[in-house]
């Protein structure tokens, strides 16, 4: 005999719905992020780091590039990235906080997007992207921030 078990998003889900009371607009955005298949998130100011000569510098920098994230499947901790590179498969962890996005590229750089389940003021959930990339064996770690859309 098999049991079933409820998958850890669901819980998550659940007790969110039952710890939390009255709903307030973060649940609902934390709720609404939670059930969406496909984000539209566009990035803006960040900072890159180098370290020139060995020392740690931080240089202001944009990253004006929107991200799609598609096919979020939370069961499969799945889904599809469509960017300004092409398109590549990532995975999904939804936490308390927000899902976040891990893809791992052809050159192997990791890049970390997360989405909050919190509004920014105009209405968009709150979204911060870092790009851990190396060209050349010269590590250049970049952090972005922005809003995402549900793109349904």
């Amino acid at each position: 005999m098999t049991t079933c078990k409820p998958h850890p998003v669901y819980m998550l889900v659940a007790s969110l719905m039952i710890l939390g009371g009255p709903a307030s607009a973060e649940d609902s955005a934390l709720q609404q992020l939670l059930s969406a298949i496909s984000l539209k998130c566009v990035f803006g100011p960040g900072s890159i780091a180098e370290w020139k000569g060995g020392k740690l510098t931080f240089t202001g920098a944009r990253f004006d590039e929107t991200l799609h994230f598609d096919s979020i499947n939370l069961k499969t901790s799945s889904g599809r990235l469509i960017g300004n590179q092409g398109a590549s498969d990532v995975q999904v962890v939804a936490t308390a906080s927000g899902l976040t996005f891990l893809e791992i590229t052809g050159f192997g750089n990791i890049m970390v997007t997360t989405v909050f389940g919190a509004h920014n003021n105009e209405g968009n959930l709150i979204a911060v992207t870092s790009r851990h990339t190396s060209i050349f064996d010269k590590p250049i770690p970049q952090q972005y921030y922005g809003s995402c859309k549900v793109w349904q």
